[in-house]
């Protein structure tokens, strides 16, 4: 699944068979990247572990990894500042019961 354009809030729908939802936000003036998880029923998937990584689609350069900490109820935030202005492609990867999705969200940073 990829869902390009990840400028504020984004809502990804997750495969029917998990249905989790997932939103991301990226607040640009502080450098934080936010991840809210729910469940079919729209409760926090509270046992999740969630890895992100932005990529710069443009250039091969090493990817970015961010350290995601737990700010609320199945909600993840961390703090990056990109080195380079323009598209970056945000690799997510969440697990939780055994069950495992992969998405990748472009955004551009202006």
């Amino acid at each position: 699944i990829r869902d390009r354009d990840v400028t504020g809030v984004q809502t990804c729908a997750l495969p029917i068979s998990l249905g989790w939802q997932v939103k991301t936000a990226w607040r640009p003036e502080t450098s934080r990247i936010e991840i809210d998880i729910s469940d079919r029923n729209g409760q926090p998937l509270d046992r999740a572990r969630v890895t992100i990584e932005f990529v710069r689609p443009a250039e091969k350069r090493a990817s970015i990894s961010v350290a995601l900490g737990v700010v609320g109820p199945a909600r993840f935030a961390g703090y990056v500042d990109l080195p380079a202005r323009g598209n970056w492609d945000l690799d997510i990867v969440i697990e939780s019961d055994g069950q495992r999705y992969a998405a990748t969200r472009r955004m551009f940073l202006k």
